[in-house]
């Protein structure tokens, strides 16, 4: 049996919505309960938030809620090519920046499923998720929780990640422009961090800010017995590290 969960993220995309006379509402959907023939997803919608949920399943549900007019109708495409599902939201016409045109959709899927997101015009959130995670956006939003490594890129959006305890380390990649970075972690696991930034790096823990040498443009943070690898860069956005006894 598929996933239920979908339902409640589907009434929460519908009750949202914003109508007006020119704007029709769809659903779009894929569900499949056999992975086989596949180890990563990609998924790509450039007019909408994303939500990731993680099921226990061998099984996938991409739903999502489609605001569309005449004009600009939205269609969900999908194939699976070189062991990849490809997720796709296409528009018969591209909506135009003041256009109110949009797809809000959820991804639930096993942690074992490498997972790739582009995402625009929209803000995407994580509950708790074990998947390789890569994210690529220029204005979106970033809000992830996971036990794995990550590669989040957000040329103008914001970044809050936060790394659950793990048996092994991992490497984790957060840049953004003009937005600001926060790191939530748990003391056992202090990170090490190399951080280059024309900004302002802050951490409610001594120990992370004690262990800092610069060489050139990087700052490079070693707490004694530190566990994953933050690679982070911005421009002007603050950095925050933020560690807790227990999260």
């Amino acid at each position: 049996m598929l996933p239920k969960i979908y339902i409640t993220f589907l009434l929460l995309i519908v009750n949202s919505a914003t109508y007006s006379q020119d704007i029709e509402v769809q659903r779009l959907t894929y569900n499949t309960e056999d992975i086989s023939s596949f180890n990563k997803v990609v998924v790509k919608n450039l007019y909408g938030d994303m939500r990731v949920r993680q099921t226990k399943q061998d099984s996938i549900v991409f739903h999502a809620v489609s605001q569309f007019s005449k004009k600009h109708q939205a269609k969900l495409f999908h194939e699976i090519n070189n062991n990849v599902l490809y997720l796709e939201i296409k528009y018969t016409n591209p909506p135009i920046a003041s256009s109110k045109e949009r797809v809000d959709a959820v991804i639930i899927l096993p942690k074992d499923l490498e997972l790739q997101i582009l995402i625009e015009k929209g803000n995407l959130s994580t509950k708790t998720i074990g998947n390789e995670l890569t994210i690529e956006s220029n204005n979106s939003n970033v809000t992830v929780k996971t036990t794995n490594s990550a590669h989040i890129f957000t040329k103008s959006g914001n970044i809050k990640f936060t790394k659950l305890p793990n048996k092994a380390s991992k490497t984790i990649r957060l840049t953004t422009h003009t937005g600001s970075i926060r790191v939530d972690y748990e003391r056992k696991q202090i990170p090490r961090a190399d951080i280059i930034t024309g900004s302002i790096i802050t951490s409610n823990s001594v120990r992370f800010l004690e262990n800092k040498t610069i060489e050139k443009r990087t700052k490079r943070y070693r707490p004694i017995k530190s566990f994953d690898m933050y690679k982070i860069q911005t421009d002007t956005g603050y950095i925050h590290f933020i560690e807790h006894k227990v999260i």
